[in-house]
């Protein structure tokens, strides 16, 4: 059976509508069918709007309602080639310099070297 099922009822061409499941497992929704409202893409990945019945709605990442999802299991020790940690070190260090860099000009943190 797919995630996905499309509402028969509501209709409008401008506008994504439809329910899905959502199967990744560490989601607390997991196995709850939610309503899809709409989409946006972020940080090359696409998320999903899911209403919820209280009114509130937030967006989900569109690869967790996919059945590879549930499959996803975890692992009792993580383990990350060397290469990608060396690699997720370079992007934290590069947002870090970034930051400061937007602190210093904005004139949130004094660059004087102190005496």
């Amino acid at each position: 059976m797919s995630a996905l099922r499309h509402r028969k009822q509501r209709h409008d061409a401008g506008r994504l509508c439809f329910d899905a499941v959502v199967t990744y497992r560490s989601h607390p929704l997991c196995g709850q069918t939610v309503e899809i409202t709409g989409s946006v893409e972020h940080d090359f990945c696409r998320h999903l709007l899911i209403r919820q019945d209280h009114g509130g709605a937030f967006y989900l990442p569109a690869w967790m309602i996919t059945p590879e999802a549930g499959s996803i299991k975890p692992v009792g020790t993580p383990r990350l080639p060397l290469e990608r940690l060396r690699d997720l070190r370079a992007l934290l260090d590069l947002l870090l310099h970034s930051r400061e860099d937007e602190l210093v000009s904005t004139g949130d943190v004094d660059a004087t070297t102190p005496s």
